[in-house]
């Protein structure tokens, strides 16, 4: 067995051969320094322009707005808008946003969540940058983008039709900070367009780098308000969603809620109490261990790279090493099996587990559908501080259905906090 320490020099290794970035240190998307670029505009005295996101309407995107409105939309930095205008006022807050002609929903009821933590929100907001110094019209934001986090430089020129913003839109009139948040999030997806309709989980993720878990309330464990209560707690953001109604209509019901749209759970408050029961875990002697698979884009919008359907399977070993043929796979009953394969960005699944030796499966459902992919892996319980990959090529086992796969194999004893980089292949 290693000794402790080898899997963080294995992370670190792999960290630096993928070029990936921490908070304080994130990788430049698309290569733009957002100091460097801001130094050089104010010794010009110059207002940045971005390049590689220019504001015209090919950031805008397809089947979005009309002819008609796409002729008439203007793109004007908030100065040329407002006297005065600032990044934040009074701080950021839920109630700072309203909703445009974008169907983003899912994207600002994270936002909403976003602005409980002040932390997080200055982890994606950075408080280096505003209006009345050193302003050269250029903004920087940061996300966690499967694996890295990442810089993303825009400029501040936002979309208007005769004079009011299209899109995201500040309940006070001089506050532009969620304006451009969403015009850097709509850089990394590929365009405006390619916000249109999504999972609350899918920004909450890029938002902090962890990982969610969905409950559906007609499923919901019977321990699920204190599960969000210990959410809360430990400072999680939460989201909500409702069904779609008989049409595609946002359809507001007699409770006021809305079908159809997503919402932030910004607290947990105890109204009643209904004993369950059970106390403790049901699962003693076993480590809590969250996997998460999450696949990644093959190109930079967020449209065009519809997501396979993925899901994985935990096999225990029992004295395997090295290459596992297809009769292991044949003649082995998995400990779990998704349930089902769903074409979601990401699929999680949370074990209890006696300390021992896995081997994890990632995989498409359907065959000849290569993608690659990001498995994370997480515990709370502590023994000791190691754990062994080994990369392997696994022939299709008969009960999958897939050609082939690059598979991680983890000897799990440790509280892991890992990301392992993977790419399926065809044979």
């Amino acid at each position: 067995m290693p000794p402790p320490g080898v899997c963080l020099n294995i992370i670190k290794d792999r960290n630096q051969e993928g070029g990936m970035g921490t908070v304080t240190d994130p990788v430049k998307f698309r290569g733009q320094d957002f100091y460097w670029l801001r130094d050089q505009f104010l010794k010009n005295r110059q207002r940045f322009i971005d390049g590689t996101f220019p504001p015209d309407s090919s950031i805008i995107g397809p089947n979005l707005l009309s002819p008609e409105d796409m002729a008439r939309v203007e793109w004007k930095r908030p100065h040329k808008m407002v006297a005065s205008p600032c990044l934040f006022v009074d701080g950021g807050s839920r109630f700072d946003i309203a909703q445009g002609f974008l169907g983003d929903c899912w994207f600002l009821a994270s936002v909403g969540a976003l602005t409980r933590e002040l932390q997080m929100l200055q982890q994606v907001v950075p408080n280096d940058q505003e209006f009345q110094r050193d302003y050269a019209g250029i903004f920087h934001f940061r996300f966690w983008r499967f694996g890295a986090w990442v810089d993303v430089v825009i400029d501040d020129k936002l979309p208007t039709i005769d004079g009011n913003l299209i899109f995201v839109h500040p309940t006070t009139k001089n506050e532009f900070w969620a304006a451009l948040l969403e015009k850097a999030y709509a850089k990394v997806c590929g365009s405006y367009s390619d916000l249109k309709a999504g999972n609350v989980s899918e920004a909450m993720m890029d938002f902090t780098g962890g990982i969610h878990v969905m409950y559906k309330l007609k499923e919901a464990p019977p321990n699920l308000w204190d599960l969000m209560n210990r959410a809360v707690k430990f400072k999680s953001l939460m989201g909500c969603g409702t069904a779609q109604g008989a049409t595609p209509e946002n359809v507001e019901l007699p409770n006021g809620i809305v079908q159809g749209h997503a919402y932030a759970i910004t607290g947990v408050a105890q109204v009643f109490r209904v004993t369950s029961g059970t106390k403790g875990s049901d699962h003693p002697g076993s480590t809590n261990m969250v996997v998460s698979l999450l696949q990644k884009p093959d190109n930079g919008s967020r449209s065009l790279s519809p997501n396979h359907y993925i899901g994985f399977t935990l096999f225990a070993l029992r004295d395997a090493k090295g290459k596992f043929p297809a009769s292991f796979f044949n003649n082995s009953s998995p400990i779990s099996v998704t349930k089902a394969f769903m074409n979601v960005r990401e699929t999680t699944q949370v074990f209890y587990l006696p300390p021992g030796e896995y081997v994890i499966v990632p995989s498409t459902f359907n065959p000849e559908e290569p993608a690659s992919y990001l498995l994370m892996i997480f515990s709370k319980m502590q023994t000791s501080n190691y754990m062994t990959i080994n990369k392997v090529q696994l022939s299709a086992p008969s009960f999958y259905g897939s050609s082939g796969y690059t598979v991680e194999m983890c000897q799990i004893y440790a509280a892991l906090h890992q990301l392992i980089h993977c790419q399926t292949c065809s044979r």
